[in-house]
């Protein structure tokens, strides 16, 4: 489900996703200002689900954040003064925040952060050995499929030779930026025996490289490299 969808429905609905800008928010508070600060969040009449349109008003309900003003630690106090710039900025962070959640279609999950994009590319090679390991087909994004459109289905199959098994313990995805990233964990819930299926992976703007390794029961490795490129 998506990050909106608190309550496992498989809609993100508005006081859902109050809940979520409300838990959100604090943290990233934390982040820019080093302490905690809490959006005033009202909502008005009954839930309703959002199709990508963030409105003040309408519908069965509607949901309102103050901008100007926050709560910190504890939640009793409300600051003013020297932190109203502040509640400003949390007030509409929160707002963004609330517009790129409606905008993701529930069960889109991140594969890629902004942050790991803007870092510098591996564009190394990696040598194979002359053993034959197992088989990675790239089924989405293929290879010279040109600009794709975030969020897309990655998806590979592994074909294992000789009568042997896919090895899954020894599979690793790695995005190829410097420092690498480790992406398997984030795949775990999607990794089959018989490959990966992410239906909606979420990937930043530009170019990346995914590599993919994984051997087989006898011990064979096999790699697949990943090229592809996200429009803005």
């Amino acid at each position: 489900m998506g990050k909106g969808d608190v309550d496992q429905s498989g809609v993100v609905n508005t006081l859902a996703l109050a809940r979520y800008v409300d838990d959100r928010v604090p943290e990233l508070a934390q982040q820019h200002f080093n302490h905690p600060q809490y959006p005033t969040v009202e909502t008005n009449g009954q839930a309703f689900p959002r199709n990508g349109r963030l409105l003040s008003g309408g519908g069965h309900g509607y949901i309102h954040w103050r901008r100007t003003t926050c709560r910190t630690i504890p939640r009793r106090t409300m600051l003013t003064g020297g932190y109203r710039k502040q509640g400003l900025v949390v007030g509409l962070a929160a707002a963004a925040l609330a517009g790129v959640l409606l905008a993701t279609p529930a069960g889109a999950v991140t594969l890629i952060t902004e942050h790991e994009a803007q870092l510098p590319p591996d564009n190394s090679v990696l040598r194979s050995g002359i053993e034959r390991g197992p088989d990675i087909i790239v089924v989405y994004p293929p290879p010279k499929t040109g600009m794709i459109q975030s969020p897309f289905e990655f998806k590979v199959k592994f074909e294992p030779h000789g009568g042997t098994q896919i090895d899954l313990d020894t599979l690793r995805v790695v995005y190829k930026r410097i420092p690498a990233i480790d992406l398997t964990g984030r795949l775990k819930d999607f990794i089959r025996p018989d490959g990966i299926d992410m239906p909606n992976a979420v990937v930043p703007a530009g170019p990346h490289r995914i590599m993919v390794f994984v051997r087989d029961s006898a011990g064979h490795e096999g790699q697949a490299d990943i090229h592809f490129d996200v429009e803005k």
